[in-house]
């Protein structure tokens, strides 16, 4: 992934998925990248993408509080599951890598099953 490519997957999420309202670009430079798609004004999501590092963030905040998010790090990926968002799930399907798209479907399901909107 490049960090263009992110930024094309989030505009493109912005058309594809109506909870989003809106996004803003919070640091993009040659080798990384940080954005935010808005559910509501205390609702989004922050991507983040590293080239050197390799290191990807996905991650749902509300009220400035985590409530789920999916992470790659050196140690490869983890999920920090909606019912307890401060764990790591390290599980195979928590290891799953996922993109800035496949975050968002997850999401849909929990904001849905959750009735967060």
């Amino acid at each position: 992934m490049r960090t263009d490519e992110l930024e094309k997957e989030a505009k493109k999420a912005l058309k594809t998925f109506p909870f989003l309202k809106k996004m803003e670009l919070i640091d993009k430079h040659r080798g990384a990248i940080k954005l935010r798609l808005y559910v509501e004004e205390n609702f989004y999501i922050q991507a983040y993408y590293n080239m050197i590092t390799g290191s990807t963030n996905f991650v749902a905040i509300i009220g400035n509080q985590r409530i789920f998010g999916r992470d790659c790090d050196r140690d490869g990926w983890h999920r920090h599951p909606f019912d307890d968002p401060n764990s790591h799930d390290c599980s195979s399907e928590g290891r799953k890598g996922v993109t800035l798209t496949d975050f968002l479907e997850e999401l849909q399901e929990i904001i849905e099953k959750e009735n967060l909107l």
